[in-house]
């Protein structure tokens, strides 16, 4: 599980991808009223710990958990610490002040916010800083970022990928949900007088009735994969299957594989945003500030060399002061 991730990637689909969401942003400071990180954070942090939990029981129990809830449970402590460190580095007035969208999707969050979101969207959540310097880069081709937003950036990959974990994790947590009740249904018939012609064929078929809305093709492939596993499944019941497969418009064998690849889908997911929160940490993101600044470009042309001979602490300094009396200069 400790693989590093190795992922290729569209250089000018990704430039062409930056540039565009600059020329469509629209922000403005202090209203619209921000978006709160704290709530959202506090509802990830809730999905995250029940599923933590409900894994932790299912492992005790020695029953097996997917890859995908592996991954979730054996890295349960980095994904905490990540949480915890949002908190720590985004206070409401850090929020406050740097520009905020003002209109789309995502009105109030900081437009770092969906700048992450896009490019982590388009690398399946992985976490490469020289793709995402560039990203940088190409997106300030058309507008610049203030160094308060770009010393954002790592916050806002922490909180993204964390979303992304959650609405993982409630996946895994339907899923498990729904095989509870499977294998709960297939103990009870186990019980029955299977022999009355027509008595399996209806409780299936109840049984499915009730789920069908919330889990629809999902029930079916897990009733029949445990009831095939069970030796339960006969002629008019493989018939039954079939039909009702048939009515999404998809054989019974494709429906397997396409389940097969939603868990495979479901793991890459989330091995993907667990081993890009690892890398957060050892990213040393004071260099990429620098890299990523238009300002200190401007400021290492001091014809002096005063300002590359400076330690990163009283550069920083020139560039936020520079900054906040432009700003000043221009309202």
């Amino acid at each position: 599980m400790n693989n590093p991730l190795t992922v290729s990637f569209n250089s000018e689909f990704l430039r062409e991808s930056a540039i565009s969401l600059a020329k469509i942003h629209k922000v403005s400071k202090g209203s619209p009223k921000p978006k709160l990180i704290k709530p959202i954070l506090e509802k990830s942090k809730e999905v995250l710990i029940e599923t933590y939990k409900t894994l932790s029981s299912i492992v005790k129990s020695e029953k097996e958990i997917s890859p995908a809830s592996e991954w979730i449970l054996d890295n349960f402590y980095i994904i905490q610490e990540q949480m915890v460190q949002i908190g720590i580095d985004f206070p409401k007035d850090y929020h406050k002040n740097i520009p905020l969208l003002s209109k789309g999707e995502h009105i109030g969050f900081p437009r770092v916010y969906e700048i992450v979101q896009n490019l982590l969207t388009h690398t399946d959540n992985v976490l490469n800083k020289e793709v995402l310097a560039e990203y940088i880069k190409n997106y300030q081709e058309e507008e610049p970022l203030q160094i308060g937003e770009i010393w954002a950036i790592p916050i806002m990959i922490r909180l993204f990928l964390i979303q992304i974990l959650a609405a993982k994790a409630a996946t895994i947590l339907e899923q498990k949900k729904l095989k509870i009740e499977v294998e709960k249904f297939v103990v009870g018939i186990q019980k029955e007088d299977l022999e009355e012609p027509g008595v399996y064929s209806q409780a299936i078929s109840a049984w499915f009735k009730e789920h069908a809305k919330k889990a629809g093709l999902s029930a079916l492939t897990e009733l029949f994969n445990h009831l095939q596993t069970h030796g339960l499944l006969y002629e008019e019941q493989k018939r039954w299957f079939n039909y009702r497969i048939n009515q999404y418009e998809i054989t019974l064998e494709d429906a397997m594989r396409q389940e097969a690849q939603k868990q495979s889908r479901l793991e890459v997911n989330v091995q993907n945003a667990v081993l890009s929160l690892r890398q957060i940490s050892e990213v040393e993101w004071s260099d990429f500030v620098e890299e990523c600044s238009l300002m200190n470009d401007i400021l290492k042309k001091d014809p002096s060399g005063d300002y590359s001979q400076m330690d990163f602490q009283t550069r920083d300094s020139y560039r936020k002061i520079i900054e906040k009396v432009s700003r000043f200069g221009l309202q």
